[in-house]
């Protein structure tokens, strides 16, 4: 598995390069802390997810000696590790441009991360490779254009929702968030498993 994980970082090489523009990029846009930190933590899983799926590279790592578990694997723990680091590359730029950010915005953004990967990875190996830049684009323009609306919509629309969870406990809102998000990761992880196991290249 960790074999695979390196593989990824060695082939997203070049497109580490384009990462701090990138995330320069958010920056000088002035976007929300915890929206720049969720599109630089999925910003290297999902292009090698593109890569995979336009080079064919399923076909390659099933002709190895490597388990379909072990194949999912990688991707699921290869995307929290390089989403962590992501973070800190992240931290360390907003530092440069003395942008301010809290531990809250990195744990929304962390708990967003999870939640995109859990719901996200199952459903893009559902289809044809080829589409997938396609949805890809689709979902980051999506979340870009519709982040701040639902944000506004959420506090101002739906106030008994938004009263109800500030009048918990920050020990509560905090565990069960996680407890959540760490359920659904380890759900998709299962799900997205067992399809894998069951698709022929």
């Amino acid at each position: 598995m960790w074999q695979l994980i390196k593989r990824d970082a060695i082939i997203q090489k070049t497109f580490l390069y384009v990462f701090i523009p990138f995330l320069v990029f958010f920056i000088w846009m002035d976007m929300h802390p915890i929206i720049t930190f969720i599109v630089a933590s999925v910003y290297i899983p999902f292009n090698a997810l593109i890569y995979d799926a336009t080079a064919s590279t399923h076909v390659l790592l099933n002709s190895l000696p490597y388990k379909r578990s072990e194949i999912i694997a990688a991707r699921y723990v290869g995307s929290l590790l390089y989403a962590a680091l992501s973070i800190i590359i992240s931290m360390g730029v907003m530092y440069l441009f003395s942008l301010s950010y809290s531990w809250d915005h990195i744990f929304i953004a962390v708990l967003v991360v999870l939640l995109i990967i859990s719901t996200m990875y199952p459903f893009l190996y559902l289809f044809d490779g080829r589409h997938l830049p396609t949805i890809m684009m689709i979902v980051l323009m999506l979340f870009l254009i519709g982040s701040r609306p639902l944000a506004w919509l959420f506090t101002n629309k739906f106030t008994a929702i938004y009263d109800f969870i500030t009048s918990l406990s920050m020990v509560t809102i905090v565990s069960s968030s996680a407890g959540l998000a760490i359920c659904l990761f380890l759900l998709s992880w299962l799900f997205t498993t067992k399809r894998y196991e069951q698709r022929s290249f």
